[in-house]
């Protein structure tokens, strides 16, 4: 998940919702899955989808691939997710860890991120096996914030040729945005967090296939909350945004060099050996 696009689609949700919450940009709930075909791939800053056909060289694509298509079923995680441990967390995180899972037990080998929920627990592992390949513009200001996102736009270009399929990509890093309350717009600050697998870089665009996701993109037809500054659900940390779109599935999305670095990417995790 303004010229920061003012709302972000690629920020994880949680199902128990306990906290007081600002609504923004409230739409009326539907019932009606996303229907998404597994060729599907969504433009992350339009509501442009286009088919494209991707043979994937790992098992973690062909896996992460066969999930495209699976939504909630009225704010419940979809079914391949078991446990309450995990279907009132951030299943953008659980995914991630059901294909590995499935990846690993198919190898004989172990999963290292077995009964991984949150994508602050895939970052601090990347971090303690050196897998983890981090910008370094973590954090922006409010007065300097185009220039940090420019910042981040020359370090992720940079990165990009190291990306591979299978790899981890995280967004779990400070930004600003414009968010609209009752019909103005304000400079908040947000925290993203939220995790998809790298499935292909091509040219300055990378291709993620991600949980917890969904195909709304505009300010005027998503709808979104923020934590209260005294609050906490889950692990989501207060003024983090939360989605609320019932409707959530496992989709492809495409984003551009500018997308990541407006949308809170901090970095992605090398999985050479386990997504293989």
């Amino acid at each position: 998940m303004s010229s920061y696009r003012k709302t972000t689609p690629n920020i994880c949700r949680q199902d128990a919702i306990k906290s007081k919450e600002v609504i923004i940009n409230k739409r009326p709930q539907t019932s009606t899955p996303q229907k998404v075909a597994p060729n599907s791939v969504f433009s992350a800053d339009t509501t442009k989808n286009n088919n494209m056909k991707i043979v994937h060289s790992t098992n973690m694509g062909r896996t992460m691939q066969s999930l495209i298509g699976q939504t909630e079923n009225n704010g419940h995680a979809p079914a391949f997710i078991t446990g309450k441990a995990y279907t009132n967390q951030q299943w953008c995180a659980y995914t991630i860890s059901y294909a590995i899972d499935k990846i690993t037990k198919a190898k004989g080998i172990k999963n290292p991120t077995k009964g991984f929920y949150a994508v602050s627990q895939y970052r601090d592992w990347g971090r303690k096996s050196g897998r983890y390949k981090p910008i370094a513009t973590q954090n922006v200001s409010k007065d300097n914030f185009q220039k940090d996102r420019a910042a981040r736009e020359k370090e992720i270009k940079a990165q990009l040729p190291k990306m591979k399929e299978g790899d981890l990509i995280i967004w779990k890093s400070e930004y600003y945005a414009k968010a609209f309350e009752n019909g103005k717009g304000t400079m908040k600050h947000f925290t993203s967090s939220h995790i998809g697998m790298i499935e292909k870089v091509e040219g300055d665009y990378v291709y993620v296939i991600e949980g917890n996701a969904n195909e709304a993109k505009s300010d005027n037809n998503y709808e979104r909350y923020i934590n209260s500054t005294d609050s906490i659900i889950g692990n989501q940390k207060a003024g983090e945004i939360v989605e609320i779109n019932q409707n959530d599935g496992v989709i492809r999305k495409r984003y551009s060099i500018s997308d990541l670095a407006k949308f809170g990417y901090s970095g992605f995790i090398d999985m050479k050996g386990l997504s293989d």
